[in-house]
């Protein structure tokens, strides 16, 4: 019974992580891909 609810824990725990670290990679991430098309030449 407990180790279920550990690994729950665990479980629960690792995707609140990905979560966070989404969150504060993604705007970085975003920013990074909007600098590279203003700086890019737009050809046409």
């Amino acid at each position: 019974m407990t180790d279920v609810n550990s690994r729950k824990l665990e479980e629960a725990i690792r995707i609140a992580h990905e979560i966070i670290v989404l969150k504060i990679q993604r705007p970085k991430f975003e920013s990074q891909l909007s600098k590279q098309q203003w700086e890019s030449p737009v050809k046409g």
